[in-house]
C-alpha cells in the first residue's frame, strides 16, 4: 500500500511535468510559427524594397533618350513662358515618348501586337486569359484584383517580371504577384499604382508568338466605384494597345452605358475592337440571343465601330465552341509582327506642332488687320475717345508680342525636331 501510494504520487508528478512540458512545447511551437511568419514577412518586405529600388543599367541608348526628354521639357517651359496654348499635342508627344522608352528598355514588346482586354470589374478579363492559357496563372476574385496593367507574352522561360516607376525590371516568384493586386493596398495601406508601371508574365502556354495580351484594371463595376488610379491605368493600357478585346459580363444583361462611353473615347480610334460577352453559362440560349441583338442596336446607334460580338464562357469554354473559335480566329488574324516607325511618328508630331502654331499666327494676323481697320475708323470718328484708341493700341501691342512668341517658338520647334530625330536614331535605332 505504501509502495502504491508512492508510485501514485510519482505518477501524478510525472503527469504534471508531462502536461507542463506539452504546454511549453505548444508555446514554443507558437513562438516558432510567429518567428517564421516574421521571417517570411521580412523576406517579403525586402523583396518589395528590391522591386521598388531597382533601376536599369546606364546605357548610351538611355542617355540619348533622356536628352529627348530634356528637349520635351524645355518646349513645355517655353510654352509656359510665352503663355501659348498647346492643345492635346504635348499629351500625344508624351505618350509617344513612353512608347519609345518602352521599346528601348524592353525590346520584347517592340514588334508585338498588343491586344488589351478591357472592361468593368468582374467582367472576367483575367479569367479569360487563364482560360486561353488553360491554367489559373493569374489571380482572380469576385472583388477587384488586377491593379496594374499585366502583359502576357510567349517566351520559352516561364518567368514573372515587375517593372517599377524608375523603369527597373525585377524577376520575381509567382507568389509575389499579389504585390501588384489590390490585396497589396489593403495589406500595406500603400497605393501600388504610384510604384509600379506594369507586370509582364512570360509563358510558353500562350500560343501566339507575335501577340502580347494585356490585362487591364476594371474601371468600374456593379456596386463598385472605380478609383481614379484604376481608370487612369486602364486608359494607359488602352492607349498602349494596338487592338482591343472589350469584355462584358452576361450577368449584367445588355452592354451598359459606362462601357458605351468608354468605347466612344478617342483613344480607341483606329483600333480593331472585338466585343466579348463573357459568363454566357449563366444565361439561357434565348436570353443570350436577345442580349446580343439589343447590344448590336446600342453599339450601332452610337456609331461604335467593332469587328464582331462573341459569346464566351471562361468557366465552360467547351460549351461555347463558336465563341471560342471566333476568339481564336481573331487572335490568329492579329498574330503578326508589327513594324513601328517611331522616327516617322516623332516627325509627324513636330509637324503638327508647327502647323498648329502657324494657323494660330494666321488667325492673329487677321485679328491685327481688324484692329488696324478699327483704329482707322476711330481716327475719323468725331465721337472717338482716347480710351478706346488706347485700348486698340494695347491690343495691337499684345497681338504683336504673341506673334513674336509664336515665331520664336516655331523656330525652337524646328531646331528641337532635328535634335530629337538625331537622338532617336542614337537611342532606339543604334
Amino acid at each position: 500500500t505504501e509502495y502504491k501510494d508512492k508510485l501514485s504520487k510519482k505518477e501524478s508528478d510525472y503527469n504534471k511535468v508531462e502536461a507542463e512540458l506539452k504546454e511549453t512545447n505548444i508555446k514554443l511551437e507558437e513562438k516558432e510559427e510567429t518567428i517564421n511568419n516574421h521571417k517570411k514577412a521580412i523576406v517579403k518586405h525586402k523583396k518589395v524594397l528590391d522591386i521598388l529600388s531597382d533601376q536599369p543599367e546606364k546605357k548610351e541608348e538611355i542617355e540619348a533618350f533622356h536628352k529627348i526628354r530634356s528637349v520635351y521639357n524645355n518646349l513645355i517651359n517655353k510654352c509656359i513662358e510665352y503663355d501659348l496654348p498647346s492643345g492635346k499635342l504635348f499629351k500625344n508627344f508624351d505618350e509617344l515618348l513612353e512608347k519609345i522608352e518602352e521599346a528601348i528598355n524592353f525590346p520584347l514588346f517592340y514588334h508585338k501586337n498588343i491586344i488589351a482586354l478591357c472592361g468593368q470589374f468582374s467582367s472576367g478579363k483575367t479569367s479569360m486569359i487563364n482560360s486561353f492559357l488553360k491554367d489559373n496563372i493569374l489571380p482572380t476574385s469576385i472583388e477587384p484584383t488586377t491593379a496594374i496593367n499585366t502583359f502576357v507574352v510567349y517566351e520559352k522561360d516561364n518567368d514573372l517580371y515587375i517593372r517599377n516607376c524608375f523603369s527597373g525590371q525585377t524577376k520575381v516568384d509567382k507568389e509575389l504577384y499579389q504585390f501588384v493586386t489590390h490585396a497589396f493596398t489593403k495589406e500595406y495601406d500603400k497605393d501600388v499604382h504610384n510604384m509600379v508601371k506594369y507586370v509582364s508574365l512570360h509563358t510558353q502556354k500562350l500560343k501566339y508568338e507575335n501577340i502580347a495580351l494585356l490585362d487591364t484594371p476594371g474601371y468600374t463595376g456593379q456596386g463598385i466605384d472605380a478609383t481614379e488610379d484604376d481608370s487612369n491605368m486602364a486608359m494607359k493600357g488602352i492607349a498602349q494597345a494596338d487592338n482591343i478585346v472589350w469584355v462584358v459580363s452576361m450577368e449584367n444583361g445588355t452592354i451598359k452605358n459606362n462601357d458605351l462611353e468608354f468605347l466612344e473615347k478617342e483613344e480607341l480610334n483606329g483600333k480593331d475592337i472585338l466585343i466579348v460577352f463573357n459568363k454566357a453559362d449563366i444565361q439561357s440560349e434565348e436570353d443570350i440571343d436577345r442580349i446580343v441583338e439589343e447590344s448590336k442596336i446600342q453599339l450601332d446607334s452610337r456609331g461604335i465601330d467593332y469587328k464582331d460580338i462573341v459569346v464566351y464562357s471562361s468557366k465552360y469554354p467547351e460549351d461555347f465552341k463558336e465563341g471560342e473559335k471566333k476568339l481564336f480566329d481573331f487572335f490568329e488574324s492579329e498574330n503578326n509582327s508589327i513594324e513601328r516607325n517611331y522616327l516617322e511618328d516623332l516627325n509627324k508630331i513636330f509637324n503638327e506642332f508647327v502647323e498648329y502654331y502657324k494657323d494660330m499666327d494666321e488667325d492673329l494676323a487677321i485679328y491685327t488687320k481688324a484692329l488696324n481697320i478699327g483704329k482707322i475708323d476711330f481716327a475719323f470718328d468725331i465721337n472717338n475717345t482716347k480710351t478706346k484708341d488706347r485700348d486698340i493700341i494695347v491690343a495691337l501691342e499684345k497681338v504683336k508680342n504673341n506673334r513674336d512668341y509664336i515665331k520664336d517658338f516655331i523656330a525652337e520647334l524646328e531646331n528641337s525636331k532635328d535634335k530629337c530625330l538625331d537622338l532617336l536614331g542614337d537611342s532606339l535605332y543604334s
